[in-house]
Protein backbone atom coordinates (compact mmCIF):
# COMPACT_ATOMS: atom_id res chain seq x y z
CA UNK A 1 0.00 0.00 0.00
CA UNK A 2 2.71 2.50 1.02
CA UNK A 3 4.81 1.49 -1.96
CA UNK A 4 1.94 2.28 -4.27
CA UNK A 5 1.38 5.71 -2.67
CA UNK A 6 5.12 6.42 -2.85
CA UNK A 7 5.18 5.52 -6.57
CA UNK A 8 2.18 7.77 -7.28
CA UNK A 9 3.66 10.72 -5.33
CA UNK A 10 7.08 10.27 -6.94
CA UNK A 11 5.57 10.03 -10.41
CA UNK A 12 3.50 13.15 -9.79
CA UNK A 13 6.55 15.10 -8.61
CA UNK A 14 8.55 13.98 -11.65
CA UNK A 15 5.76 15.11 -13.98
CA UNK A 16 5.53 18.49 -12.22
CA UNK A 17 9.30 18.99 -12.47
CA UNK A 18 9.28 18.05 -16.15
CA UNK A 19 6.40 20.44 -16.79
CA UNK A 20 8.33 23.25 -15.11
CA UNK A 21 11.80 22.62 -16.56
CA UNK A 22 11.24 21.30 -20.09
CA UNK A 23 10.23 24.68 -21.60
CA UNK A 24 13.41 26.21 -20.18
CA UNK A 25 15.51 23.37 -21.56
CA UNK A 26 13.82 23.74 -24.95
CA UNK A 27 14.49 27.47 -24.81
CA UNK A 28 18.19 26.86 -24.07
CA UNK A 29 18.33 24.39 -26.97
CA UNK A 30 16.71 26.92 -29.31
CA UNK A 31 19.15 29.61 -28.16
CA UNK A 32 22.17 27.37 -28.78
CA UNK A 33 20.87 26.22 -32.17
CA UNK A 34 20.01 29.83 -33.07
CA UNK A 35 23.54 30.94 -32.22
CA UNK A 36 24.95 28.12 -34.36
CA UNK A 37 22.75 29.08 -37.33
CA UNK A 38 23.59 32.77 -36.81
CA UNK A 39 27.34 32.10 -36.86
CA UNK A 40 26.86 30.02 -40.02
CA UNK A 41 25.00 32.87 -41.76
CA UNK A 42 21.76 30.87 -41.97
CA UNK A 43 19.64 33.92 -41.26
CA UNK A 44 16.14 32.50 -41.79
CA UNK A 45 16.80 29.42 -39.67
CA UNK A 46 18.39 31.52 -36.94
CA UNK A 47 15.46 33.96 -37.00
CA UNK A 48 12.93 31.17 -36.44
CA UNK A 49 14.90 29.87 -33.47
CA UNK A 50 15.40 33.33 -31.96
CA UNK A 51 11.68 34.03 -32.36
CA UNK A 52 11.01 30.93 -30.22
CA UNK A 53 13.53 32.08 -27.61
CA UNK A 54 11.92 35.52 -27.45
CA UNK A 55 8.43 34.01 -27.27
CA UNK A 56 9.59 32.22 -24.13
CA UNK A 57 11.58 35.15 -22.71
CA UNK A 58 10.97 38.57 -24.24
CA UNK A 59 13.76 40.14 -22.13
CA UNK A 60 16.67 38.66 -24.07
CA UNK A 61 18.57 41.63 -25.57
CA UNK A 62 21.28 39.50 -27.22
CA UNK A 63 18.77 37.28 -28.98
CA UNK A 64 16.54 40.26 -29.80
CA UNK A 65 19.49 42.06 -31.41
CA UNK A 66 20.50 38.95 -33.33
CA UNK A 67 16.90 38.46 -34.48
CA UNK A 68 16.92 42.04 -35.77
CA UNK A 69 20.15 41.34 -37.64
CA UNK A 70 18.62 38.19 -39.17
CA UNK A 71 15.68 40.29 -40.39
CA UNK A 72 18.14 42.85 -41.78
CA UNK A 73 20.16 40.20 -43.61
CA UNK A 74 17.01 38.67 -45.14
CA UNK A 75 15.85 42.07 -46.41
CA UNK A 76 13.12 42.86 -43.89
CA UNK A 77 14.68 46.16 -42.85
CA UNK A 78 11.57 47.69 -41.26
CA UNK A 79 11.12 44.64 -39.04
CA UNK A 80 14.84 44.76 -38.22
CA UNK A 81 14.58 48.40 -37.09
CA UNK A 82 11.56 47.64 -34.90
CA UNK A 83 13.37 44.66 -33.35
CA UNK A 84 16.54 46.66 -32.67
CA UNK A 85 14.44 49.33 -30.95
CA UNK A 86 12.83 46.67 -28.73
CA UNK A 87 16.29 45.37 -27.85
CA UNK A 88 17.40 48.88 -26.89
CA UNK A 89 14.37 49.20 -24.60
CA UNK A 90 15.55 46.06 -22.79
CA UNK A 91 19.25 47.02 -22.64
CA UNK A 92 20.43 50.34 -24.00
CA UNK A 93 24.15 49.63 -23.54
CA UNK A 94 24.77 47.07 -26.30
CA UNK A 95 27.03 48.68 -28.90
CA UNK A 96 26.30 46.07 -31.57
CA UNK A 97 22.59 46.94 -31.46
CA UNK A 98 23.31 50.58 -32.30
CA UNK A 99 25.74 49.56 -35.04
CA UNK A 100 23.22 47.33 -36.74
CA UNK A 101 20.37 49.80 -36.16
CA UNK A 102 22.48 52.46 -37.89
CA UNK A 103 23.14 50.06 -40.76
CA UNK A 104 19.41 49.37 -41.12
CA UNK A 105 18.59 53.08 -41.19
CA UNK A 106 21.41 53.59 -43.70
CA UNK A 107 19.89 50.88 -45.90
CA UNK A 108 16.65 52.89 -45.83
CA UNK A 109 18.65 56.05 -46.64
CA UNK A 110 17.48 57.57 -43.35
CA UNK A 111 20.77 59.36 -42.72
CA UNK A 112 19.47 61.35 -39.76
CA UNK A 113 18.44 58.30 -37.71
CA UNK A 114 21.46 56.31 -38.91
CA UNK A 115 23.70 59.12 -37.68
CA UNK A 116 21.87 59.18 -34.34
CA UNK A 117 22.38 55.43 -33.89
CA UNK A 118 26.09 55.69 -34.71
CA UNK A 119 26.43 58.74 -32.43
CA UNK A 120 24.85 56.77 -29.58
CA UNK A 121 27.35 53.96 -30.12
CA UNK A 122 30.19 56.49 -30.08
CA UNK A 123 28.96 58.16 -26.89
CA UNK A 124 28.50 54.80 -25.14
CA UNK A 125 31.98 53.73 -26.16
CA UNK A 126 33.50 56.95 -24.87
CA UNK A 127 31.46 56.95 -21.65
CA UNK A 128 32.44 53.41 -20.70
CA UNK A 129 36.00 53.46 -22.07
CA UNK A 130 35.39 50.05 -23.54
CA UNK A 131 38.61 48.34 -24.51
CA UNK A 132 37.34 45.10 -26.01
CA UNK A 133 38.65 44.68 -29.57
CA UNK A 134 35.14 44.09 -30.92
CA UNK A 135 33.93 47.26 -29.21
CA UNK A 136 36.89 49.20 -30.63
CA UNK A 137 36.08 47.92 -34.11
CA UNK A 138 32.43 48.94 -33.66
CA UNK A 139 33.61 52.37 -32.48
CA UNK A 140 35.82 52.86 -35.54
CA UNK A 141 33.03 51.66 -37.81
CA UNK A 142 30.53 54.04 -36.19
CA UNK A 143 32.91 56.99 -36.54
CA UNK A 144 33.32 56.23 -40.23
CA UNK A 145 29.58 55.81 -40.84
CA UNK A 146 28.74 58.85 -38.74
CA UNK A 147 30.97 61.01 -40.92
CA UNK A 148 29.26 59.58 -44.00
CA UNK A 149 25.79 60.37 -42.59
CA UNK A 150 26.75 63.90 -41.60
CA UNK A 151 28.18 64.56 -45.05
CA UNK A 152 24.97 63.23 -46.63
CA UNK A 153 23.00 65.58 -44.37
CA UNK A 154 25.40 68.40 -45.28
CA UNK A 155 26.39 68.91 -41.65
CA UNK A 156 30.01 69.71 -42.47
CA UNK A 157 31.09 70.96 -39.04
CA UNK A 158 29.98 67.78 -37.26
CA UNK A 159 31.48 65.65 -40.04
CA UNK A 160 34.78 67.48 -39.59
CA UNK A 161 34.73 66.84 -35.81
CA UNK A 162 33.97 63.18 -36.45
CA UNK A 163 36.84 62.96 -38.94
CA UNK A 164 39.13 64.40 -36.29
CA UNK A 165 37.90 61.76 -33.78
CA UNK A 166 38.34 59.08 -36.42
CA UNK A 167 41.92 60.17 -37.12
CA UNK A 168 42.71 60.23 -33.38
CA UNK A 169 41.24 56.76 -32.94
CA UNK A 170 43.27 55.48 -35.89
CA UNK A 171 46.46 56.91 -34.41
CA UNK A 172 45.72 55.16 -31.09
CA UNK A 173 45.00 51.89 -32.88
CA UNK A 174 48.25 52.07 -34.88
CA UNK A 175 50.40 52.72 -31.81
Amino acid sequence: MWNRILVIVTSTLVLILLYVFIPGLRNDRDRILGDKQFKSDHWKKAAKLYEKVIDYNANSPKEMTRLGYCYFKTGDVKKAIATFKKSIQIDSTKLKTYRWLGDAFLQEEDFLNAGKAYQKLISLYRAHHLLDKTDADDYMYALDKSVFCELKLKNDSLALRQLHSFASALRMKIQ
